[in-house]
């Protein structure tokens, strides 16, 4: 068995396959298979004129920083519950920023202007000290 690459007609890698008999396998029009004698060859180079150039690095986008709803309210102690419901009950917009937080299904994406909007809440209410202790339980930074 041996490896090849599949070349597109400009000489592109699109492809790498095993083979036991490379004549029992015909690529599609317009691309041809060369055998890797030189090593790996990695999808996305190129091989043009003899020469081969492996793929550009590409810096994959970091996903960002989320936290489950209920994994956020699970680090509350029944201090922490007793100061939210106390601010909720004289700041409808604590209130609101409150059950947006219980209602939420998916992960908070945390640099999401809402997220900020509810974690300055919760800073106001808790004080910088808990909710930096709540963000280091979670494993997120929050600015």
């Amino acid at each position: 068995m041996e490896t090849y690459v599949v070349l597109d007609a400009s000489g592109n890698i699109i492809n790498r396959i095993v083979l036991t008999d490379a004549t029992q396998w015909a690529p599609v029009a317009g691309e041809s298979i060369m055998a890797e004698t030189s090593g790996p060859m990695a999808i996305g180079g190129t091989y043009i004129s003899g020469v081969y150039t492996a793929p550009a690095s590409a810096s994959v986008p970091a996903f960002p920083q989320t936290v489950a709803s209920q994994d956020l309210i699970a680090q509350f102690t029944v201090a922490d519950y007793s100061a939210i419901t106390t601010a909720i009950t004289a700041n409808p917009s604590f209130g609101l920023l409150w059950s947006a937080l219980q209602a939420q299904g998916g992960p908070m994406i945390v640099t999401n202007a809402r997220f900020l909007a509810g974690w300055s809440a919760l800073v106001t209410v808790l004080g910088q000290a808990r909710m930096t202790a709540i963000a280091s339980a979670l494993n997120v930074t929050v600015t």
